[in-house]
């Protein structure tokens, strides 16, 4: 039996929420002449728009604000997420209105993959410290050896 393994809540025990979100392709309408990002521009295959980047933000930061929120009564406390582009999208992630009033934090380092694309984490300052962070290079190869740029791991200490 399942409930047997589940601690029992206690009276004035908090609940929190720890999530994990694909923001697929968050990318910012500027070209980066760095990265493979193309497609993401206003010229490019996508047409992306300041428009439609704004809006990408706003349901983001709302689903991201709701994870967990039936249970808990609030956003999430950190939230992992994987593609996006650059520090300011996630900047802009954190700031747009859904989540503009939650104390977020986020860490970010840009990483080698061709298309521009990283990792990043959403923390919330009154529940989370960064004591420490580092990415970690992911090295991997191709069939034919070259070595494949991806996006790093994120390390973090808790303060």
């Amino acid at each position: 039996m399942i409930s047997q393994f589940i601690k029992k809540k206690k009276k004035g025990d908090s609940i929190y929420t720890i999530a994990f979100y694909n923001l697929e392709n968050l990318f910012d309408t500027e070209d980066d002449p760095k990265t493979l990002d193309d497609d993401f521009t206003p010229s490019g295959f996508k047409k992306w728009s300041l428009k439609r980047y704004k809006r990408k933000l706003y349901k983001l930061a709302k689903t991201i604000s709701e994870i967990g929120n039936e249970k808990t009564k609030t956003s999430p406390v950190l939230v992992g997420v994987a593609e996006v582009e650059n520090e300011r999208v996630m900047q802009d992630l954190i700031d747009a209105e859904p989540l503009r009033t939650t104390n977020y934090g986020y860490v970010h380092y840009d990483s080698p993959d061709e298309r521009g694309i990283d990792t990043a984490l959403i923390y919330c300052k009154e529940h989370f410290e960064v004591l420490y962070s580092e990415p970690i290079a992911l090295v991997l190869f191709e069939d034919n050896g070259r070595q494949d740029t991806t996006r790093d791991i994120l390390y973090i200490c808790k303060g």
